[in-house]
């Protein structure tokens, strides 16, 4: 179970609204980090992830992509992973998902330009 310190700060993403780097941030999920019996934990002490997580909520019209292993494995991984986000305010709409990985233990996250350049 989340303690509620960890819950705020999981959502801080969606409220610091600073103007993000240039460079769109992208995050890698090793299998290992999403194993992890505190699984919540582990991702949210990822750098990367945060970053990633902060420039969403800075340009919240761009997507969340990630790209997964292919395989019924992969897909279940994936799915999982969105829930996840969803669970702390992601919109399952603002996700998109990318079969066909090259890595079978990683998942890659990266945000895309909704292309209005907004």
């Amino acid at each position: 179970m989340l303690t509620a310190g960890l819950l705020t700060a999981m959502m801080t993403f969606r409220a610091q609204a600073d103007a993000g780097p240039t460079a769109m941030p992208t995050c890698n999920i090793s299998q290992s980090q999403w194993e992890s019996p505190d699984r919540s934990r582990t991702l949210l002490a990822d750098p990367a992830l945060r970053r990633l997580l902060q420039a969403w909520a800075s340009h919240p019209s761009n997507r969340l992509s990630i790209e997964y292993p292919g395989g019924e494995q992969g897909d279940i991984w994936a799915h999982r992973l969105v829930a996840w986000l969803v669970a702390f305010g992601v919109s399952r709409h603002e996700i998109s998902l990318f079969p066909g990985g090259s890595d079978m233990n990683t998942l890659s996250l990266s945000l895309q330009s909704d292309g209005s350049g907004a």
